[in-house]
């Protein structure tokens, strides 16, 4: 439900009527209230939909505001996409890093989506629809000397303070995009998420995959405020 109210710009007056003012016969019908909504559904992509606000002052005097809708089709970035996982190094056989990575987009999660136990079809060829995120991949290098290991993740937004992430979601996995197996993952309410990933005996290398993204509500707009900078930190220690 797309609520009209909410595209006014300026003071508003509750009580007032709405009506839709274009001349399509399939457009969404106008609310019937003053904080009812239209089916977005209903809208064609790309096509302006004009509707008009109109209430009577407190002062006696009839104000108007018209409110334009356009259905747009957001275009993920390309590391939002298992497939383009963006490539991490590790540069001392133990740590890998970014810094002053970005999460940008509305990256919340939707209804009936979450960050555990990835469908192995990976809907949408990894994208959850509305969903921004990023996702990484980093060779772990074999060790073979008969310890099992795990990779601690650090996501930190902190530094960034007002313009670093929150809400940060993140789960970790090996294999391949067709058919990942989670290893691991972690939420948090704050602008940092430490999280450890189980990889076992590390007798050969190993494919790791990361995905960062972040919970949160969305805005009348579709959006959060959990974009943001974070500095990203893998870690290979013994268990």
């Amino acid at each position: 439900m797309l609520y009209l109210y909410q595209g006014i710009n300026g003071a508003f007056t509750e009580g007032g009527v709405w009506e839709y003012i274009g001349d399509d016969p399939n457009a969404p019908a106008a609310p019937s209230s003053w904080d009812g909504g239209i089916d977005e559904t209903a809208l064609a992509q790309g096509v302006p939909y004009e509707y008009r606000y109109t209430v009577e002052a407190p002062c006696g005097k009839t104000h108007s505001s018209v409110v334009t809708v356009y259905k747009t089709v957001e275009v993920p970035y390309e590391n939002d996409d298992c497939s383009n996982a963006k490539l991490l190094f590790f540069f001392d056989q133990t740590t890998a890093f970014k810094n002053r990575e970005k999460n940008r987009g509305s990256c919340v999660l939707q209804s009936g989506e979450s960050y555990l136990q990835l469908p192995p079809t990976l809907e949408d060829n990894g994208v959850f629809a509305g969903a921004h995120d990023i996702w990484y991949r980093v060779t772990v290098p074999k060790r073979n000397d008969g310890n099992e290991y795990e990779l601690l993740v650090t996501i930190d937004g902190e530094a960034y303070s007002g313009a670093g992430i929150s809400h940060i979601a993140a789960a970790g996995y090996t294999g391949k995009c067709s058919n990942l197996n989670e290893v691991g993952s972690g939420t948090t309410s704050s602008q940092k998420l430490i999280f450890s990933n189980d990889l076992g005996l590390l007798v050969t290398s190993q494919l790791f995959y990361l995905r960062v993204g972040c919970t949160g509500t969305l805005d009348p707009k579709g959006r959060t405020g959990n974009e943001g900078w974070f500095n990203l930190t893998l870690k290979l220690q013994t268990i």
